[in-house]
């Protein structure tokens, strides 16, 4: 996915959604490319901290995530399987952070 240079605007929303997450102030394609090539991509995801996302970033992501038209996990899935799980990952992070609220 790193190595794509025309990304379909499913695998481009996953992936803004996953660097809003991360804290780019510019969450576009480039950006994506460089934060996927760095080898603790994957591990980063895996550890972070979802118990201590800022709410300004948690706005954001409910932007994107609440976005039925352009961010839909099973049309990700079905443009691109990788996407389609950093979509998930996100989706299932922001509905922990919701339920966090609700504590």
């Amino acid at each position: 996915m790193k190595q794509t240079k025309n990304p379909t605007s499913q695998t481009e929303v996953a992936l803004k959604c996953v660097l809003t997450y991360l804290g780019f102030s510019k969450p576009d394609w480039q950006a994506a490319q460089k934060c996927m090539a760095d080898i603790n991509f994957l591990k980063n995801l895996k550890q972070y901290d979802k118990d201590k996302i800022d709410p300004k970033i948690i706005e954001k992501v409910k932007k994107i995530v609440l976005d039925k038209v352009n961010f839909n996990v099973e049309k990700i899935m079905l443009s691109n399987r990788a996407a389609g799980g950093l979509a998930k990952w996100c989706l299932a992070v922001y509905r922990y952070s919701e339920t966090l609220k609700k504590v």
